[in-house]
């Protein structure tokens, strides 16, 4: 039977199959939603009073990343979600300095 040793080649196929996961670009729904909350807690935390420009800055990359991921632009979403993200926390880490 030509099926007989099949099961020799399952692995492979896995390998073939799961090394490709790695290079998939999937929805950054995590990095979205941290983008989200860094920038809540930014604002929560004086962000709009104390750095405005940075928040603003900070709102305009999240609206950038919703874009992308609208039409399915994961790799920029993702780019986007993170620079929100890093403004947020820079403008917390600019209030805990105040």
């Amino acid at each position: 039977m030509i099926y007989k040793n099949h099961n020799r080649f399952l692995p492979l196929l896995a390998c073939c199959i799961l090394g490709g996961l790695p290079g998939c670009v999937v929805a950054p729904v995590q990095e979205m939603s941290d983008a989200r909350q860094a920038i809540l807690a930014a604002a929560r935390n004086g962000g709009e009073q104390r750095a405005p420009e940075q928040m603003q800055a900070a709102r305009a990359a999240l609206g950038q990343a919703e874009q992308a991921l609208r039409n399915s632009q994961y790799k920029q979403a993702r780019r986007h979600a993170e620079q929100a993200r890093e403004l947020a926390i820079a403008i917390q880490q600019l209030n805990a300095g105040s």
